[in-house]
């Protein structure tokens, strides 16, 4: 019962959790005694075989008697639960309305942070041979209040966990013990699942952080009127979102105001979006967070009156490393939902327009991010640099663009090329459906000469190579027929180049021979040979250009042979 004891001095960490132990003035218990007329705490642990009772009646401790003459008994009794510490106020001093309990949660909820960023906590054990390492979870603390009718619990108010359940999308960073920062952006619905650094000179982000160890946080981002929250919980999360949301401040476990109180825009977010240089929605409003500082050299004070920090290096990169990791978060999801950036991005749909706009949005985010870092904090050295790397990105940006539009350029005298050929394809095809019709004429024809004119040799002659020549043509036609219709067919299939290659002589042999070239049938081994996927056609161009490539190459050596 000692008023501001130094047990905190000598032993500053609990021992399960190792949680940096609070209070200083024993306010606590003056508080205690504010609220009721008594006091009973029950306490056990989980070795323990019983739990033991304090009582304190507050009305005993009376103005102009010695404290030492009044007495509090503590006695053992059975254990309530396996551990933990139960403290019940009795004959309370005013009457509680379920306002007031739920005015009261809110502020309990805003002062303790609701769950532990750092999870992981290691204990060592000895077992007598070897020491083990046990990994300890620290569960963080839950509020809850709830009233006792007949025998009854009804919750008041509880964790509003349905909050967080329905976030877009979760940006986190964390700084190493090298003084590097670390991000992470994840959203189950957009598919996003990104981790990278972040380092204390923007152009370069494997600088780390001086001032800064031990630091996490963690942002639940929301896009209001945009589908992503159900309907039912949207409206709620919405109302919260003006009283608390934001991203609040919590060293050693309890919070710092007013760091994420409303109307405080201490990571200049606000501020940010009502200067629309980075268009995606990212006011305090749209987030609920906290930031995690486990202080245990003092590198962070708080001011005389309680109100916020204490302005130094360490406050400084510790804004500039949340702000630019919550933009990096935010900037993200934007790319995903294939929204604009910066004001003057053209969109054509639901699609960017076209590669060149995409070069320039990156220009104008390089741009606008300059722009917000130049009003940040930096020596001038720093910024000299950045700023110069900036403009190099600038320049490659606009040499990227200028070979992108001689792409582009190219790309359509291609286009129009093939839009010629697929004209030429549809005449051809419309030629030989018209041709086939007199070839079987001529046939016809021949036939009929051969049958009256037998008796006349140089006349017979001439019209067996009128025959070879209309079955050649007819071979040709029945060829560029097969190859024109394989047109219609768009699925890319594997080729079985045996088939395909026999089907190609017969249709080719009839001119072979009228060239005097002997054009050996395939073979078959007893083996199937298949080509990769692609369009029959395809194969039968590749067929046709060896065979005529073949037929030049023969006339060119027998005009050398001459």
């Amino acid at each position: 019962m000692r008023i501001s004891s130094t047990d905190k001095l000598h032993n500053p960490l609990s021992l399960k959790y190792k949680r940096k132990r609070s209070g200083q003035k024993g306010i606590g218990r003056f508080a205690v005694q504010r609220l009721g007329e008594k006091l009973t705490i029950t306490t056990q642990t989980k070795d323990s075989n019983n739990a033991l009772e304090l009582t304190i009646e507050w009305d005993k401790y009376k103005g102009d008697i010695d404290l030492v003459n009044i007495t509090n008994k503590i006695v053992s009794i059975e254990k309530e639960k396996e551990e933990g510490t139960t403290l019940k106020i009795e004959n309370l001093r005013d009457k509680w309305t379920q306002a007031a309990i739920k005015r009261i949660y809110r502020y309990v909820s805003a002062i303790i942070q609701p769950f532990p960023l750092s999870k992981l906590k290691e204990e060592n054990i000895e077992t007598g041979y070897e020491i083990k390492v046990k990994e300890i979870i620290d569960p963080g603390f839950k509020t809850t209040f709830k009233k006792i009718e007949d025998s009854t619990e009804i919750i008041i108010a509880d964790e509003s966990s349905m909050i967080y359940d329905h976030a877009l999308a979760e940006i986190e960073g964390w700084i190493d013990d090298k003084g590097l920062g670390i991000y992470s952006v994840e959203s189950k619905s957009l598919d996003i699942n990104e981790t990278g650094k972040i380092g204390s000179d923007p152009d370069d982000m494997t600088t780390p952080f001086t001032e800064l160890r031990n630091v996490r946080f963690k942002a639940y981002y929301y896009i209001y009127n945009s589908g992503h929250i159900p309907k039912m919980h949207e409206t709620s999360i919405k109302r919260l979102s003006k009283t608390i949301g934001g991203i609040r401040l919590y060293r050693n476990g309890f919070r710092v105001l007013p760091y994420g109180e409303t109307g405080n825009d201490w990571l200049k977010l606000d501020e940010s979006v009502s200067r629309r240089s980075i268009l995606p929605v990212h006011n305090n409003q749209n987030f609920f967070g906290f930031v995690e500082i486990t202080d245990d050299k003092k590198t962070f004070n708080e001011t005389s009156s309680r109100e916020g920090l204490m302005e130094n290096e360490a406050l400084v990169q510790l804004q500039n490393f949340i702000y630019r990791t919550i933009m990096t978060g935010v900037l993200k999801v934007a790319e995903v939902r294939n929204v604009k950036i910066v004001s003057g991005q053209k969109k054509e749909g639901k699609t960017w327009e076209k590669i060149e706009v995409r070069i320039k949005d990156i220009a104008h985010t390089l741009e606008a991010l300059d722009l917000e870092l130049e009003k940040g904090e930096g020596s001038l050295q720093v910024k000299r640099k950045r700023r110069k790397k900036v403009q190099k990105l600038k320049n490659d940006i606009e040499k990227l663009a200028e070979e992108q539009k001689k792409e582009t350029n190219k790309m359509l005298k291609e286009k129009s090329m093939l839009r010629v050929l697929s004209s030429v394809g549809i005449t051809i095809g419309q030629f030989i459906h018209e041709v086939r019709d007199y070839v079987i004429n001529m046939e016809s024809d021949v036939k009929f000469l051969l049958e009256k004119l037998r008796s006349d040799t140089a006349l017979t002659e001439r019209l067996i190579i009128l025959e070879k020549n209309v079955a050649t043509f007819q071979s040709y036609t029945s060829y560029f027929d097969n190859v024109i219709s394989q047109n219609v067919v768009r699925e890319l299939k594997p080729i079985e180049v045996q088939n395909t290659s026999e089907n190609f002589w017969e249709s080719m042999n009839n001119d072979a021979e009228k060239s005097n070239i002997k054009f050996a049938r395939p073979i078959r081994n007893g083996s199937y040979l298949y080509s990769r996927p692609m369009h029959p056609s395809e194969w039968s161009s590749i067929l046709f250009n060896f065979y005529t490539n073949a037929k030049k190459a023969i006339k060119r050596t027998k005009k050398l042979e001459k």
